[in-house]
């Protein structure tokens, strides 16, 4: 007279419901409490309803049912967390189709790149967005499975597919534009620097948590256990703190003696401080307080000083470097306590946050001052060439080996009018006018040309004598 439940008032978790017509022996029930998914046999007598909640999509299917979604239960969400790639989920082949997938739906072995239902999408694909590889039109709306949008972000299942994205994210690269923006203005959706925007960390008191552990990679949060470091940050302050804000700190296990913490005092005095190994607190204060609503650059350091056996502890604000000689003390090392702690009690922004593992040169830290990194590139110790009214020349005795039947110009430009950004130079035509094998300019209105010249005489609607400008 009414319905059956499954983890009703339970807050928790629940796996492998098994309903069976049977009154099983407590033998058969021990046996079988530790058999999940594909291990489980599907003939076993008196098995009526199995769900172990391996599949995936927007239902759970009952196991003795499969592919009958009369029987599934519907209005569900599956985390991805818990089966999208799961540590441990056994995949012998290595060829992304977990073994249960296998053994259930391809009779023990499939090739991962196949398409036996012909609907576009791989046995691989099938697999992500949780649709029958033996049917074309798993939900029988009309739709062929390929040309579904999993994710709703306005490209196909099989668009997806072929680009590489991820079908069940609509921002795959989470860079802020879904994959259809993406792909429509012709920028990388499985790169989150392209393209490339600057942008800052807004925050009103809230404060950013970097994962203390890596699975399988770092499970002490061992990352930023340094010996020596540079901490640097770039801050604006929107109101005065009512506690120390915390831009970046760093505990250790087991009593949370920092490694580093650069911060904020309640004064605008910035700070950079860390506990020995005994906990006794090492701090140096900036020389002055930073301004509200106006950027700073503040950082630390501590590494060896320059007397033998003596180490350093440094404050740097807006490139001037407050250095403190603290004799033999050494930061607390060892496994991190709870997660890195960025922007805790700022109501502001902060940018640029770098964690260095080695503790930089002085004129190092001063050429970095307030200057972004981008893609790792360390744009304080690039050049650039400057030019006004004048000219710079690549002067070579045969250019002929920088002459290309291929060939990409690339290059960061920032101008106050038209002119020629890179070209070379392949001769003059009769009207005096420079021909070019390649150049790259900016036009009088702004625009950016790339183009070549011809020499020879070429066929366009008539035949043209001298160069022709394409």
């Amino acid at each position: 007279n009414g319905d059956v439940y499954i983890g009703r008032n339970l807050v928790g978790n629940i796996d492998e419901v098994r309903i069976w017509r049977v009154a099983r022996t407590g033998a058969a029930i021990d046996g079988g409490k530790d058999l999940f998914g594909s291990d489980h046999e599907l003939g076993e007598p008196g098995l009526i309803a199995w769900y172990p909640f391996d599949d995936r999509g927007i239902t759970a299917e009952d196991y003795t049912q499969l592919l009958d979604w009369d029987y599934a239960l519907t209005g569900v969400t599956f985390d991805d967390v818990t089966y999208c790639h799961l540590e441990g989920e056994l995949d012998s082949d290595n060829d992304g189709l977990a073994d249960w997938v296998e053994d259930l739906l391809h009779s023990g072995n499939a090739a991962a790149d196949a398409d036996p239902d012909e609907d576009g999408l791989s046995n691989l694909y099938e697999f992500i967005v949780g649709t029958n590889p033996h049917s074309d039109d798993t939900d029988n709306d009309g739709i062929l499975d390929g040309a579904e949008d999993y994710d709703g972000d306005g490209v196909s299942n099989e668009e997806e597919q072929n680009w590489g994205t991820d079908p069940t994210e609509p921002d795959s690269d989470d860079d802020g534009l879904s994959d259809r923006q993406e792909l429509d203005q012709a920028t990388d959706p499985l790169d989150s620097t392209v393209p490339h925007v600057l942008r800052y960390l807004h925050t009103e008191g809230g404060h950013v948590e970097l994962p203390r552990t890596v699975p399988d990679v770092d499970p002490h949060g061992l990352r930023y256990d340094l010996p020596q470091w540079t901490i640097e940050a770039m801050v604006r302050v929107l109101a005065m703190p009512t506690n120390d804000i915390i831009l970046i700190s760093r505990a250790t296990e087991p009593a949370g003696y920092l490694t580093f913490e650069l911060g904020v005092g309640t004064n605008l005095l910035p700070y950079i401080r860390f506990h020995s190994l005994l906990g006794e607190e090492i701090r140096v204060n900036g020389y002055k307080a930073i301004r509200t609503n106006e950027w700073a650059s503040i950082g630390g350091i501590f590494g060896e000083s320059e007397r033998p056996g003596h180490n350093r502890l440094g404050l740097i604000h807006d490139g001037r470097i407050r250095m403190q000689d603290i004799g033999d003390l050494e930061p607390a090392r060892g496994n991190q306590r709870g997660n890195l702690i960025v922007a805790q009690n700022l109501f502001g922004d902060v940018d640029e946050v770098r964690i260095w593992s080695r503790a930089l040169p002085e004129e190092e830290i001063i050429e970095k001052v307030g200057k972004a990194l981008l893609f790792g590139t360390d744009v304080g110790r690039m050049g650039s060439l400057y030019l006004s009214d004048g000219e710079g020349y690549m002067i070579r005795e045969h250019s002929k080996d920088i002459l290309e039947n291929a060939w990409t110009l690339e290059a960061w430009f920032n101008v106050n009018g038209s002119g020629l950004i890179v070209g070379r130079e392949a001769g003059v035509a009769g009207d005096n006018e420079t021909l070019y094998n390649y150049e790259l300019r900016v036009q009088a209105d702004g625009l950016l040309e790339g183009s070549f010249d011809v020499l020879d005489p070429v066929h366009v609607e008539g035949t043209v004598d001298g160069g022709l400008d394409l």
